[in-house]
């Protein structure tokens, strides 16, 4: 196990993987509220985070994180939820380093799902999002596929437990998920 320098403590986490509109932040919220396996899990939601201070909410650190730390929701024994981080092996060799990856969920759709998806909105995670745009989605669909999507192999050669799930048009989190 590796030692998280930000909580001084063994960290184990979670890392959710699929394509934009797959489900990833109800998932990760899902398991927040719920548990993994019996464990307590705390989401860390990349994307949110980014959105966030893209669109000048904030500034440094979210107030999610912020309150993340002040009241150590983390402890040992629990879960982190990754979620959108890392995005490619590059990025992966330096959390690999912070945290173990113990287990990976895989959410797979095809793009014609995706986009039905985010029509809909069906995770209830879409509202006023500015990067859902048909050709947006299109670039993101296939940076997942040539960059992200391998990930997975990256963390099986590793031992890490796989876990691949189907994503339909109105797939829920708690449909998947048996906490």
């Amino acid at each position: 196990m590796r030692m998280n320098s930000v909580f001084g403590v063994q960290q184990q986490a979670v890392l959710i993987v699929g394509p934009t509109g797959a489900g990833k932040s109800p998932l990760g919220d899902h398991l927040a509220r719920h548990g993994w396996h019996g464990r307590r899990c705390a989401h860390f939601d990349f994307g949110r985070n980014l959105r966030a201070v893209a669109d000048g909410t904030i500034g440094g650190f979210s107030g999610d994180e912020v309150a993340f730390v002040e009241q150590s929701r983390v402890k040992p024994g629990d879960l982190l939820v990754l979620n959108g981080l890392p995005r490619h092996r590059g990025q992966a060799a330096d959390v690999d380093r912070l945290v173990q990856i113990a287990d990976v969920i895989q959410l797979d759709c095809t793009a014609e799902v995706v986009h039905e998806r985010l029509r809909l909105n069906s995770g209830g995670d879409r509202d006023a999002r500015t990067d859902d745009g048909v050709a947006l989605v299109e670039k993101k669909l296939s940076d997942f596929a040539a960059r992200t999507a391998p990930l997975v192999a990256h963390y099986r050669d590793r031992g890490v437990a796989i876990h691949r799930w189907a994503i339909g048009v109105r797939t829920r989190p708690e449909e998947l998920v048996q906490a």
